[in-house]
């Protein structure tokens, strides 16, 4: 082990000696990640603060958060690779949450709760379904092999810049563009003189939106938390705070309205006309319902499919309706005519309230109701899957001959 971090060493030694060398041979992008990889694999803990901006794609105004981590390397983890700790403050409200390799307890320390997740393998999302606690971790401690993994020359690229004065490198990994996402990069800056991480930026852009997120992060401390360390923590806590272990909701809760069940009356606005809709003015028509909004990527991905089949049936007698609650806002309103216009949405949309998607317990985007001519619902389905396209076809052909 000795030898080892003697070895660490003086490949992080070199790196620099190399960087201060003026015109001499200048690292490559690899060096660098390489160099950060040797440093944070030779330690076992780090703790750190990070000044996050999280800004979802489409949105106006990044989401800002301040939050505290405190990672423990656990190899024998297949989770986080980690003991996971990360505090941040949400409006006045403070949360933690903390993995210790067995379960996740999340703690809203404002009102002195802890929700006990006992099964994190299907229940991560505890911790990764939070926006801040999911990205304050992100900074490739735990696993270092992301720093380098993939990494091409034609798609990396280093340039020397400064932050807060100091002597930074600062390195661009592209990534390929994937469906409906383009311009995926993350600029990662790495202090000079001490390889010590400093900045992080990632970028997308879906369909002319930007999204992306920064970490600032500062106040870094290697190997100064242990696991008796964050266990005397959460005895503290669970003995002043009240403890409820989570109850997984009953999936047919969450599922679609059955077949056969009355689709419910809903009212809204008609986009394009801003005329006033009822489902009931669609009485003796086949209707397929798509609960969607803009800055869903699977809702994106399932349209060509739903264009496909209001293009085949409509003169049979379907009708598509695409049921908005979400793109209510007037600024969002105004990405409508490029939204229509990059994805060829060839059917008319309504927008809604949320209370739609309540009444027809939509949990999730897309999800998708074809109502038959006395307007009862006979085919549902949430979420797309691709490689469920033929089924939508083989369903409007079954209602349509009732």
């Amino acid at each position: 082990m000795k030898n080892r971090v003697i070895r660490i060493a003086l490949f992080i030694l070199t790196v620099t000696i190399i960087a201060s060398c003026g015109n001499h041979v200048k690292p490559t992008a690899k060096d660098v990640l390489k160099g950060l990889q040797y440093k944070f694999n030779s330690h076992k803990s780090i703790s750190y603060h990070v000044a996050l901006s999280v800004l979802p794609v489409g949105h106006e105004k990044p989401y800002l958060f301040s939050v505290h981590t405190k990672l423990i390397k656990n190899l024998k983890d297949t989770l986080f690779n980690a003991y996971t700790w990360v505090s941040f403050n949400e409006g006045n409200k403070t949360f933690t949450d903390y993995y210790n390799c067995d379960k996740i307890y999340d703690l809203n320390d404002s009102l002195k709760t802890i929700t006990t997740y006992n099964d994190p393998k299907t229940q991560y999302w505890a911790i990764t379904g939070n926006t801040a606690s999911n990205k304050g971790i992100n900074i490739f401690f735990a696993d270092s092999t992301v720093l380098i993994a993939g990494i091409k020359d034609t798609a990396t690229k280093m340039v020397d810049d400064k932050i807060n004065g100091e002597d930074c490198y600062k390195v661009t990994i592209n990534s390929k563009d994937q469906d409906q996402l383009s311009q995926i990069y993350k600029n990662v800056w790495i202090r000079v003189k001490d390889t010590t991480l400093v900045q992080i930026k990632s970028h997308v852009n879906m369909q002319g939106k930007e999204g992306g997120t920064e970490w600032k992060i500062d106040s870094i401390q290697y190997d100064n938390v242990t696991p008796e360390n964050l266990q005397a923590w959460l005895d503290n806590k669970l003995h002043t705070y009240k403890v409820t272990t989570y109850t997984p909701p009953d999936p047919k809760l969450e599922a679609p309205l059955a077949n056969g069940t009355k689709a419910p009356v809903f009212e809204g606005e008609d986009y394009n006309s801003s005329k006033h809709v009822s489902i009931a003015d669609y009485k003796g028509k086949l209707v397929l319902l798509d609960f969607f909004y803009q800055d869903c990527i699977w809702c994106v991905r399932g349209m060509p499919l739903i264009e496909k089949v209001q293009d085949a049936f409509k003169n049979k007698g379907l009708v598509v309706l695409g049921i908005n609650s979400i793109d209510n806002s007037d600024a969002v309103k105004k990405r409508f005519p490029d939204f229509i216009k990059t994805n060829k949405m060839n059917y008319d949309i309504v927008l809604t309230q949320h209370s739609t998607d309540s009444i027809y317990n939509v949990h999730g985007y897309p999800t998708l109701y074809l109502l038959d001519k006395k307007g009862t619902i006979v085919y549902s389905v949430a979420g797309y899957d691709p490689k469920e396209d033929s089924v939508l076809t083989v369903e409007v052909n079954k209602a349509l001959k009732k």
